[in-house]
């Protein structure tokens, strides 16, 4: 076997210990496939007792939700199916569930000594549909309506009857008919709300698509072997790579140190994970590859409420007070848990004071309605649902409650700190009081940033200084 390279030993953790590499082999990306391919996951059946592929009797696809519907043919010759049932079925029907992605997947298939991977287009879960039900409650539905639609047109003949008789007494003579009219009150926000995510409504929109037949084919058919050669990448063009061979690999291997091009060691908690990582989403990996100092901005401006000790947590680090230092330099205590910055949160000036009217109220009360916010900060109703979705939770009934629960034992533990973030948010309440008497056309509003905005500046130094020292004492 070759001598093992350091970039193998780096990946294997044996340092410069022999281990045998077995085979290195070129590894390709296709994508020709990449939009159709699909996993099917059945939670529901045995592993030793999979579904006869053979017994498929169609395949439907809605290509906008990634669902995947099979029609599977019963065993009506076992012993296990009932002739006498009410509801005697020859084929049975498994539809999908979207999966969350919280990673990327792909297939591989190695061919000639080469790894060909085609990405995923997503990952589904097949069960069972007793839409047979439906559709007999449905028809009993349908059958009363028509019942009663008779019966009305029967009353409403003999009516009509009556009155032509009547006519006819009266001689013609013209009278006067009463009209009844009714008024229905406007319907507010959160009643239209409720509809517009009730379940009836989301499966009729899921309804309006309609089911593509897809054409089966058996896995030794000449179509199968056709797709299955298109997971072979035909492309030889080299694919531009980030990173040298020693750090992917380090990457791989939890993170591990590696010696780059002058020799010295690489410590990869010193570098800052690529902008496209965190656009995909925060990983634990992700948060392990950046610098120490910042974590926890990171953090919160995927979580922005979170309290001390599960911060310290994803972080990889104990609670300690520096680690309090970075956390107030970049967000402000509420309800003894810590928050984004307004500063660093919103992208404009009247977001920054509106967020900050939010979380003032949060540190006294833990719940507010979205009338109550918009009426309190000017905001429209979209807006101020925006802002709220990211730091409380919707409650049916009750309005919005603030996404984290009370941290008293941090409260109580540091009687300083909590001190401190009082104080500031008595300097941030009087900045809102003055920027809420400014006039809304003076040319100071428009060109100059609010107190509350100016506080991500200099300001915000200070007051995290002053937090930090009463965290000292």
């Amino acid at each position: 076997a070759p001598t093992p390279s350091r970039a193998t030993r780096v990946l294997s953790g044996m340092g410069d210990s022999d281990d045998e590499v077995l085979e290195e082999m070129e590894v390709f990306l296709a994508q020709e496939l990449a939009d159709h391919l699909y996993v099917l996951q059945y939670p529901l059946r045995p592993q030793w007792k999979p579904h006869e592929m053979d017994s498929i009797k169609a395949v439907r696809h809605r290509k906008a939700q990634k669902a995947v519907q099979l029609e599977l043919k019963l065993d009506t010759s076992s012993s296990h199916y009932s002739d006498s049932s009410r509801y005697p079925l020859e084929t049975s029907t498994l539809t999908s569930t979207l999966v969350p992605s919280l990673t990327n997947h792909c297939v591989g298939i190695v061919s000639d000594g080469k790894v060909h991977l085609t990405p995923l287009h997503a990952v589904v879960q097949m069960r069972p549909t007793l839409s047979h039900l439906d559709e007999d409650d449905n028809a009993r539905k349908e059958e009363k309506e028509r019942d009663s639609k008779a019966r009305g047109k029967a009353a409403a003949d003999a009516a009509a009857a009556e009155e032509v008789e009547d006519a006819d007494e009266k001689g013609g003579e013209e009278e006067m008919q009463l009209m009844q009219v009714s008024f229905r009150r406007a319907e507010s926000e959160r009643v239209l709300e409720r509809r517009r995510t009730s379940y009836a409504n989301l499966t009729d929109s899921r309804e309006k698509e309609t089911w593509v037949e897809l054409a089966h084919q058996s896995r030794s058919s000449i179509d199968s072997e056709e797709l299955r050669n298109k997971l072979l990448c035909s492309s030889k063009a080299h694919i531009a790579f980030p990173c040298s061979v020693d750090e992917y690999l380090a990457r791989l291997s939890c993170g591990k140190s590696y010696k780059g091009g002058d020799g010295m060691p690489v410590d990869l908690e010193q570098e800052t994970p690529a902008e496209a990582t965190l656009k995909q989403g925060l990983s634990k990996e992700a948060i392990r590859q950046m610098r120490p100092t910042e974590r926890a901005a990171a953090i919160l401006r995927h979580t922005h409420a979170i309290c001390f000790s599960r911060l310290c947590e994803l972080c990889g680090t104990t609670p300690n007070k520096q680690t309090l230092d970075e956390v107030m330099d970049v967000a402000i205590m509420v309800q003894g848990c810590w928050v984004l910055r307004s500063t660093l949160a919103c992208s404009n000036e009247r977001e920054v004071c509106a967020r900050d009217m939010l979380l003032l109220h949060f540190c006294r009360e833990r719940t507010i309605t979205t009338k109550q916010y918009t009426e309190l900060a000017k905001l429209t109703t979209q807006l101020a649902r925006e802002i709220l979705s990211h730091v409380a939770v919707a409650k049916p009934g009750y309005g919005w409650e603030f996404k984290a629960e009370t941290d008293f034992a941090f409260e109580a533990e540091n009687p300083s700190v909590t001190l401190a973030q009082k104080n500031e948010w008595q300097r941030i309440e009087q900045d809102l009081g003055r920027e809420l008497k400014k006039p809304a056309a003076s040319a100071s509003a428009r060109s100059d940033p609010p107190a509350a905005a100016r506080r991500g500046g200099k300001a915000a130094g200070s007051q995290s200084a002053a937090g930090k020292s009463a965290a000292g004492r």
